[in-house]
C-alpha cells in the first residue's frame, strides 16, 4: 500500500506542477490556480478517477533484458500489452527511451527489433558490441 500511496502523491504533485492539462485528443485545458479548496478537491477527484487506469498493469505478457557495456546501461523490452505487441529500448543512465514503443508482430520479433535498436545505439555511441542477451519474463501487477 505504501507504493501505491507514494505513486499517488507523485501523480498529485505532477498535476499540481503542470502548466496545462492535455486531453486525449490533444487539446489543451489551462490549469486553474491550485490554491482554493474547490480546485484542490477537483484535482484530488481527478487523480482518484484516473489512478486505477494509470497504475494498474496492462501487461499481458512480455520479456526484458538488461545490457551493461562500458558506461552504457540499457533495458530492452518486448511486451504484449493493451496496445498490442511492442518493442522498446530504455537508457537507464540517461533515463530516456532510445527506441520508444514500436509495434511488432510477436514477442520474438519484438526481441529481435529491441536487440537491433540496442546494437545500433551501442555502435553509434562507442563502437561497442551487444553482448549475448538473457531474456527474463516480465511481471504484471
Amino acid at each position: 500500500m505504501n507504493r501505491v500511496a507514494g505513486r499517488f502523491r507523485q501523480f498529485v504533485m505532477m498535476l499540481g506542477s503542470c502548466q496545462n492539462l492535455t486531453t486525449q485528443s490533444g487539446s489543451s485545458i489551462p490549469r486553474p490556480h491550485v490554491g482554493g479548496t474547490k480546485t484542490r478537491t477537483f484535482f484530488l477527484r481527478l487523480a482518484l478517477s484516473v489512478l486505477p487506469y494509470t497504475y494498474c498493469s496492462m501487461l499481458d505478457q512480455g520479456v526484458w533484458a538488461e545490457v551493461k557495456v562500458a558506461d552504457e546501461h540499457l533495458r530492452l523490452f518486448a511486451e504484449h500489452n493493451a496496445l498490442g505487441v511492442q518493442a522498446s529500448v530504455y537508457n537507464v543512465i540517461a533515463k530516456t527511451w532510445i527506441a520508444p514503443s514500436e509495434p511488432v508482430d510477436d514477442l520474438e520479433q519484438g526481441k529481435e527489433r529491441a536487440a537491433a535498436h540496442a546494437q545500433q545505439y551501442l555502435k553509434r555511441v562507442g563502437n561497442l558490441e551487444l553482448p549475448p542477451l538473457r531474456w527474463k519474463e516480465s511481471r504484471s501487477a
